[in-house]
Parts: C-alpha cells; structure tokens; sequence
C-alpha cells in the first residue's frame, strides 16, 4: 500500500486537481470534449487502486457514455496498476445496465423476465445527462 502517490504522466498537477483526485466521496465529471475527463478518471482511480483506499475486496466503477472512452480508460488503468487494475470496472451506461438486468432477471416473475437474446432500448429523448 502506498500512501505517498503522485500523478502519473499525461496530466499536469495543480492543488485543484490533486484535491479532487484525493477526494473521498463519489466523483461526478462533465466537462466537454478535451477536457481532460478519461485523463482525470484514470488518475483517480490509479490513486484509489495504488493507495490502498480501495482496498480488497473494493473494486472501482467506471460509468461512460460511449464505448471508446469506456475501453481508453480501462487500457490507462490497466497500465499503469497492472494487476491490480483488474478491480477497475468499466463500463458503458447501457453495458451496465444489461449487466444488472444479466444478473437478477431469472429473479423476475417469468411473464417479464427477458429471453435470453433481448436488448436494452433507451429513449435518447428521455435520457438526461
């Protein structure tokens, strides 16, 4: 467990930054495209994983919203945690959600539970980000 950590390469440190990665409470990004996000997400994650604050059993859950993101950060965690990067999850918001529905639909009364083959449909218009 390290408890000393510093930034890996591809991000420049300022106090605003290092605060928020040592933040210990659930981190919420939106920032446009360029912004730094998969960047900041890997950071704060290598932090977590390298520090011991997640610690074993714990695992760290990445939500995206597209898949390309959702495998850059993986391969950034992977990287520079090697194996214990294998407690980062990543996901996008729609592979998650099936994940769950994967997980407890043969507890569904069997009139709703999905066939084996079904897909998630999301409404763009409802959806919120």
């Amino acid at each position: 467990m390290i408890r000393e950590w510093t930034l890996s390469e591809g991000i420049e440190a300022t106090d605003e930054l290092m605060d928020l990665i040592r933040e210990e409470s659930s981190v919420s990004i939106l920032a446009g495209a360029g912004a730094g996000k998969t960047e900041f997400l890997a950071q704060k994650a290598n932090y977590l994983l390298q520090t011991g604050l997640c610690s074993w059993p714990k695992r760290v859950l990445c939500l995206s919203t597209k898949k390309e993101a959702q495998v850059n950060i993986k391969e950034r965690v992977m990287k520079r945690c090697g194996s214990v990067g294998n407690r980062f999850d990543s996901y996008t918001f729609d592979a998650f959600c099936k994940s769950i529905v994967d997980r407890f639909k043969n507890s569904l009364p069997k009139e709703i539970r999905p066939d084996s083959d079904y897909e998630l449909e999301f409404d763009q218009k409802k959806i919120k980000w």
